[in-house]
Parts: structure tokens; C-alpha cells; sequence
């Protein structure tokens, strides 16, 4: 009897400790109306290759603004697009949300990302999250930058895993924006995950990778139409290249409206901000009128909601 009930004693106790060695992270702040904020995180896979489940469990904690939620894998949506890659939830009020993200057999650090907004589109919400997997380490994940990213017309690295350009209410014309991207001292082509959208405005999003020489080479095209929709992702693969390299984009404006554009790139490269840590106006032709005067901000809001994702703008929520 002793020896049966220290053994199941010793049992309930390892179990115990099993459950309390578990990976999470808390982490709060607000949301305005105005801005996302942008978390990322890096998560310790360990030794050997895992697929884990990572569980964030978000809301608000008060006001009527709510929250609009992207959990994103990075490596997954630079190598593969959206699919596997972002979940989204969202609610109006102060309930909490949870999305189990499934990740591919990952060994070593990877990022995610948390993208942030309200979810009414106006006033403020201060939130709390706890991002965690039961089947990582205690201190497996940690958070390593956050940033605020206002609706405005800007270039706006992404914590140097890609970079976004707006327009906002800009004139006609052809912008165009030079994205710097550090390959490192070894020779790699890298695979990245590109969107370009717009608010129904006609236009298109080229993007050229620039040899060493100047010469552009067209990787892909974005048009934006009623014939062939108001977004356009996909993943695409660069030449072998070392050093510092330039991804140029030219969006082509037609009118009034908003314009994006947005690029995530592999851990094996890093973009470079700009100096003032990326934010402003960038390119070059047309007149700027800055602002959201015949814009729709909640149409906005869907077209941000998701790095990449823009699977529903709120208008259509009813």
C-alpha cells in the first residue's frame, strides 16, 4: 500500500510540474483608432522538430471599441502565403478570444507576429493577451519588438521582417519606394509574401528586385481593377544575391483612395528602416493630400486586417 501510494504520489507530481513547464507569455497596452500596433515574438522550438500548437488568448479589457486580432506565423506566410500562416478573430465589446495557431515541425527560434486593431474603428482599447503552447519550455517565447503604425500615407518597417507603404488620399501618378533588404555575407535567393490593394481605385504594385548594376527585373505585378479584383497577394523567389539589396516598388495611383502595399521576408534576411525608424511620406510625382477626407476608414480597417489577409472589410459585417 506504501509503495503504491508513493508511486502514484510521485506521478501526480511530475504530472504537476509538466503542466506548470509550459511556454507563456502576457502582454497588454492600447489600441487607438488611429494606429495598429505590431507585436513580435520570438518562440524557442528547442533541438528537435516540433509542430506545437500556440494558443493566444486576447480581449479588452474595457471600453466599446473591441479588438481586431491577427496571430501570424512569419516564416510560414514569407514561404508559403496565408493559409497556414493567420488566423484572425475579432469582438465589438470586452470578450476574449482564442486562436490556436497549428505550426509546421519547427526546430530552433522562429517569430510570430500579433496584429492589432480596434474593431468599431473609433476610440480606444487597452487590451491583455497571454500568447502560449503547452508543449514548449517555460520561457520559450519572448517578446522582441513592438511597434505602433499609424493609418497614414508612410513607408513602415515591419520590425525588419519586411516593410508597408500607404497612400492616402494621394495625387495621380507613379510612386515609387526603394525597400533595402540585408542578405548577409553568404550567397541565398530568398522566397518572400507580397500584397498590393486598394479601396476600389484603380492602379497596380510592381515590384523589381535591382541587380548590383541598377537594372530593374520585374518579379511581379499587382493590377488593381473591377476586372481583376482590389488585391493581390503572392509568394515569390528573388536571384541568388549577397550584401545589401534593393526591392523596388512602383504603385501606380489613379484617384483619391488608399493604396498598400506590404512584403514579409524569411528569418535569413533582415529589411532595413530607414533612418527615423521608417515612417512619412515616400516616392515620388503626384500631389498629396494626406488624410481621410473621402476615405473609408472602416473599409481601411479591413483592408489592414491581416498581414495580408484582407479576407473581409467591416462595411460587410451588416
Amino acid at each position: 500500500m506504501t509503495y503504491r501510494y508513493l508511486t502514484a504520489s510521485i506521478f501526480a507530481a511530475l504530472f504537476a510540474c509538466t503542466l506548470s513547464a509550459q511556454a507563456s507569455l502576457n502582454f497588454t497596452g492600447n489600441v487607438s483608432d488611429t494606429n495598429e500596433e505590431l507585436y513580435r515574438f520570438d518562440v524557442d522550438f528547442g533541438g528537435m522538430a516540433q509542430s506545437v500548437t500556440l494558443s493566444l488568448m486576447i480581449g479588452a479589457t474595457s471600453g466599446t471599441s473591441g479588438l481586431d486580432v491577427n496571430l501570424v506565423d512569419l516564416d510560414e506566410l514569407a514561404a508559403n502565403g496565408t493559409t497556414n500562416a493567420v488566423l484572425n478573430d475579432f469582438d465589438s465589446g470586452t470578450a476574449t478570444m482564442t486562436l490556436n495557431l497549428t505550426t509546421p515541425s519547427y526546430a530552433g527560434v522562429h517569430q510570430f507576429a500579433v496584429q492589432l486593431h480596434t474593431d468599431s474603428g473609433t476610440g480606444t482599447s487597452p487590451f491583455s493577451g497571454d500568447l502560449g503552447s503547452t508543449s514548449l519550455a517555460t520561457g520559450a517565447i519572448t517578446q522582441t519588438g513592438h511597434k505602433t503604425i499609424p493609418y497614414s500615407t508612410g513607408y513602415y518597417d515591419l520590425l525588419g521582417r519586411g516593410g508597408r507603404q500607404m497612400y492616402v488620399n494621394q495625387g495621380t501618378g507613379t510612386r515609387t519606394v526603394d525597400m533595402q533588404v540585408d542578405f548577409g555575407t553568404g550567397t541565398q535567393a530568398i522566397t518572400f509574401w507580397a500584397q498590393g490593394v486598394s479601396t476600389s481605385v484603380d492602379g497596380s504594385v510592381s515590384i523589381y528586385e535591382v541587380s548590383g548594376t541598377g537594372t530593374e527585373n520585374l518579379i511581379t505585378t499587382f493590377t488593381l481593377d473591377t476586372g481583376s479584383g482590389w488585391s493581390g497577394e503572392g509568394n515569390f523567389t528573388t536571384s541568388m544575391r549577397t550584401g545589401t539589396v534593393t526591392l523596388r516598388v512602383k504603385t501606380t495611383i489613379s484617384g483619391a483612395g488608399l493604396y498598400l502595399w506590404q512584403i514579409i521576408l524569411p528569418s535569413t534576411v533582415t529589411s532595413i528602416a530607414p533612418s527615423g525608424g521608417g515612417g512619412g511620406s515616400g516616392g515620388d510625382g503626384g500631389c498629396s493630400t494626406d488624410g481621410g477626407a473621402g476615405l473609408n476608414w472602416l473599409a481601411l480597417l479591413g483592408v489592414l486586417a491581416g498581414l495580408g489577409v484582407a479576407a473581409r472589410l467591416r462595411g460587410a459585417r451588416g
